[in-house]
């Protein structure tokens, strides 16, 4: 093999390499109902891109936020975005992409009104 041959032997391998040392996303599974919101999987791990995959399946509008478990309505931000999905239709399957940089305890929550009141919200975990 040649000097040549042997360069683009190691260049092709480096770059498979780094290619299957990409951050493949998780997918979590979200269904909104009356009064309840369920994920599956219930966590992530952190700098990793989640695809939040959320059907509404109930009879009215929601919403999906993420949020710190402290949250109060107030949704990650990112570069001015925040992690929300709002006005879902019942039916309706809608996705949110978030990667979240920070280990800890957070909830998904619907805050149309009166529905986290009802019990809207579900821990979600981000780990190391």
């Amino acid at each position: 093999m040649s000097l040549h041959n042997k360069s683009l032997a190691i260049l092709f391998l480096s770059t498979l390499l780094i290619a299957g040392c990409a951050t493949k996303p998780t997918e979590v599974k979200v269904t909104l109902a009356e009064f309840s919101v369920v994920a599956e999987p219930a966590s992530a791990p952190a700098g990793t891109p989640i695809i939040f995959t959320i059907t509404n399946a109930g009879t009215q509008l929601h919403e999906l936020v993420l949020e710190p478990s402290d949250g109060g309505d107030a949704p990650l931000e990112a570069n001015g975005v925040e992690s929300e999905a709002e006005d879902i239709e019942p039916g309706q399957t809608v996705t949110l992409e978030w990667t979240v940089t920070e280990p800890g305890e957070y909830q998904l929550a619907c805050y149309v009104e009166g529905h986290f009141e009802a019990g809207m919200v579900t821990a979600f975990t981000v780990t190391e």
